[in-house]
């Protein structure tokens, strides 16, 4: 939501009195059929375990599995409900920002066949409001942390899930945030950043942050990176980015860590003020056989001793490497050079300097190889 907008909405919810702020932090979860409140769930009270007593469920994909981020403004706007049928169809996870508990959201929560948790951040017409993780694979436990926006004092709040990986012994954590927006300084915007990194510390395992995260100032902006950073995190790289801006920014973000990106976008929609996030990951070392052959390009990156990007299309017959590179003797004149290389995936590729995305930095051989 714009900074304006969302002011004028909070001043008109304050003269009405159709909102309240709940005095401890809960989750609601909808498991097996039957909504689940849970006690206190902040993260300084630990994991909230919301699988218990349930049938197990299929765990995500390692080798493809889709996940979307989007902030719906309460769901307000006209045509809403479609987009959301339309975006979610396909997708294994679902984060929502601004999430509205209405009959109506819940029916469209079921008919997709999601369990999800939500924070009740606080309660707007007699509905909870907060971020919503809802997912295809039962997530085995959460916690949230909710702050007060400083000014106008109604909370923004931020979830994390774990979810099973098939074929693995590690968990996905998921961090679903909608950051604080009304604030004199950056203090508070960074103390919520930081407090959801140190819960992070403890795990070393593959890892997503997403969501609305307001960083509409370069100030903001340098605290998520520094964030990002400490935990070791990558923004995924959209194609063809169409995410809102608001101030001139884009504010909607996917990080993640210990993952490879297979394909991610932002779809231009009217039902809200904010674009979805369509991300396609994948384990490092798992491969979906029902996709092999078809195209899909992952990012390389490395660097000899000059700056290069590589990227290469993958089948089962060759992989294409594409070199963008500024060499020492042309950079002066800004010149670039490209060249092609074709190779099968288990020969060398000679005159390409790659390493997978996910692998870390990795080091050139010196020799042209990977």
């Amino acid at each position: 939501m714009t900074r304006s907008a969302s002011l004028w909405a909070v001043v008109t919810l304050v003269l009405v009195g159709c909102f309240n702020i709940p005095a401890t932090d809960r989750l609601i979860a909808y498991r097996g059929g039957r909504m689940i409140r849970t006690g206190d769930a902040a993260w300084s009270n630990g994991w909230q375990t919301l699988s218990s007593g349930l049938p197990p469920t299929a765990a995500l994909d390692s080798a493809n599995f889709t996940l979307t981020s989007w902030n719906v403004l309460k769901g307000r706007k006209r045509h809403w409900s479609e987009d959301y049928a339309r975006l979610s169809a396909d997708q294994d996870i679902v984060l929502l920002q601004e999430a509205h508990l209405t009959p109506s959201l819940r029916a469209l929560l079921e008919r997709s066949g999601y369990r999800w948790t939500m924070t009740r951040a606080f309660d707007y017409q007699g509905a909870a409001t907060g971020v919503l993780t809802a997912g295809r694979a039962t997530a085995s436990g959460a916690c949230l942390s909710r702050v007060a926006e400083p000014l106008i004092r109604t909370p923004k709040s931020a979830l994390l899930t774990r979810f099973p990986l098939g074929g693995s012994t590690e968990e996905l954590w998921v961090a679903n945030l909608h950051g604080i927006n009304y604030t004199l300084g950056t203090a508070r915007f960074r103390a919520q950043l930081e407090s959801m990194a140190e819960v992070f510390d403890s795990h070393a395992g593959p890892m997503v942050l997403a969501g609305d995260f307001n960083d509409w100032s370069e100030r903001r902006n340098d605290i998520v990176s520094l964030v990002a950073n400490r935990l070791h995190l990558r923004p995924v790289r959209l194609t063809g980015d169409r995410r809102s801006r608001h101030l001139g920014r884009a504010v909607d973000h996917v990080f993640y860590r210990g993952l490879e990106v297979l394909h991610a976008d932002a779809v231009t929609v009217t039902s809200s003020d904010h674009n979805p996030i369509r991300v396609r990951f994948r384990l490092p070392g798992h491969r979906d056989e029902r996709t092999a052959g078809q195209p899909g390009e992952v990012e390389l990156r490395a660097r000899r001793n000059y700056g290069c990007y590589y990227a290469y299309r993958a089948s089962p017959e060759r992989a294409i490497i594409r070199a963008h590179c500024s060499p020492p003797n042309k950079k002066r004149r800004g010149e670039n050079v490209q060249r092609q290389d074709q190779c099968r995936p288990d020969k060398r590729c000679h005159g390409a300097w790659t390493s997978p995305v996910g692998s870390g930095h990795g080091r050139p051989d010196g020799e042209g190889g990977w």
